[in-house]
This record gives C-alpha cells, sequence and structure tokens, in this order.
C-alpha cells in the first residue's frame, strides 16, 4: 500500500489520488453512529464561529473511565444541525484502521494515532487555518473537501498556543505565501509535514481521517497494535 507514497516522501506536503481502496471500509457514517454510542471515545464540537472554539459538552466522571463519559444525545443533536466535529483515537475502534496504523508504524519510526473530522454541511466548519507539531497524514473517506497548503511553517523558537491563539495571519493573510490547493475525494492523501500551514474548507457532507505521525526514539515508544 505504502509503496507510492515512499517513493513521494519528502519534506514538502503532496497528494497521492485514489491512494487509498475502500476507504468506506475504513470510516463510515454508519461508524459515527455506532461510535456515539461508545463511552470511551472523546469527542469535540466546533463553534461555527470565527473562532472555531470547542463548545462544551456535558459530561460525567467515574472512577474506572480515562475520560469523562460525554452526553452523547447531547453530540448526536450538535452533529445533526451541522456543526463540526472531531473524534478522537478512533484507531481502536475498527480493526481496520488499527491495522492501517500498524503498518504505519512498522514502516517509519514513528506511533500514530486516527482522529476523524466531518459534518453533515458546507457549513459543518473544520479548524481555521493553523499548523501541527506532528507530522499528519489526511485521507477523506466521505464527500469532498477543499484544502489550501502553504509553504510557510511554525518555527520551533514559536510559542505555540500563543500564536495560534492569537493566529495573526487571520488578519492579514499576505503573512503566508499558499504552496497550492487541491480538493480531495474519498481515498485521496495529503501528506502534510510537521509545522506546515494548513486549511481546510468543507464541500459538503464529509469525513476524513487524520493521522498524526509522532517521531519516536526507539520501538519501545511506540503505542502497541
Amino acid at each position: 500500500m505504502f509503496e507510492s507514497f515512499i517513493k513521494n516522501l519528502k519534506d514538502e506536503p503532496f497528494v497521492i489520488k485514489n491512494f487509498l481502496a475502500n476507504p468506506e471500509k475504513y470510516l463510515s457514517w454508519d461508524d459515527i453512529d455506532r461510535s456515539l454510542k461508545n463511552n470511551y471515545i472523546q469527542w469535540e464540537i466546533l463553534d461555527p464561529s470565527p473562532s472555531r472554539h470547542r463548545i462544551p459538552i456535558p459530561s460525567n466522571r467515574y472512577e474506572y473511565f480515562r475520560y469523562p463519559i460525554q452526553d452523547q444525545n447531547v453530540i448526536r443533536q450538535f452533529i445533526d444541525q451541522g456543526m463540526g466535529f472531531i473524534m478522537l483515537e478512533y484507531s481502536y475502534s475498527k480493526e481496520i484502521v488499527n491495522e492501517l496504523c500498524k503498518q504505519i508504524q512498522e514502516k517509519f519510526m514513528v506511533t500514530t494515532d486516527v482522529h476523524v473530522f466531518g459534518g453533515k454541511t458546507t457549513e459543518s466548519h473544520s479548524l481555521n487555518l493553523h499548523a501541527d507539531l506532528a507530522t499528519n497524514i489526511i485521507i477523506p473517506t466521505y464527500g469532498k473537501i477543499k484544502w489550501k497548503v502553504y509553504n510557510n511553517r511554525l518555527s520551533t523558537l514559536h510559542d505555540l498556543d500563543k500564536i495560534q491563539a492569537e493566529k495573526p495571519w487571520l488578519e492579514d493573510p499576505s503573512l503566508l505565501d499558499i504552496k497550492f490547493e487541491v480538493v480531495l475525494e474519498a481515498g485521496d492523501l495529503l501528506y502534510l509535514p510537521a509545522r506546515v500551514y494548513h486549511e481546510a474548507i468543507p464541500l459538503g457532507k464529509r469525513l476524513s481521517m487524520s493521522i498524526p505521525c509522532w517521531s519516536v526514539l526507539n520501538e519501545s515508544q511506540k503505542i502497541p497494535r
């Protein structure tokens, strides 16, 4: 599966069309419905305002659960209302997804997980333009998403929390130099090196897997698969 990926691999963003066969087997709207019944999965709901802040989700804490138990009825209502959402740590929810992460960890000195980004309408916004500390592999599994990828990278000397909160590029877009724009469809792959600025613009109902790849020093630091 990863032959074409390795062939293209360099410290620059790139796209591989039709990378993943049968992407719906990895993530579908049926999986979203099923995951909404799983108390172990954590969700984030994105405020549709320009801030894209996370909307608080009612929850309860229990002694033997790692995370608070979120109110799944409220999450479902937010999603049905058209708000963008993020499902965290999806890789253990489905064997085929866990196997995908396992393959990545076997081929590269990284540890991985899968976060799901989705929404039911064009107005189900994703995150604002930003940069991530980890290298990211993006694979849509439903719908179309327009991506803007920039030449600029966030310096390791910046205070990440401060600059991400202030977002100076939103006030003056000329601060960033666009590298390319592309529309990704189900099964396509977008590779984003660490700290590259990027932005996703939904073109309708969509789902995608975001696979952060964190560098590790040895095999023992990888998440067991």
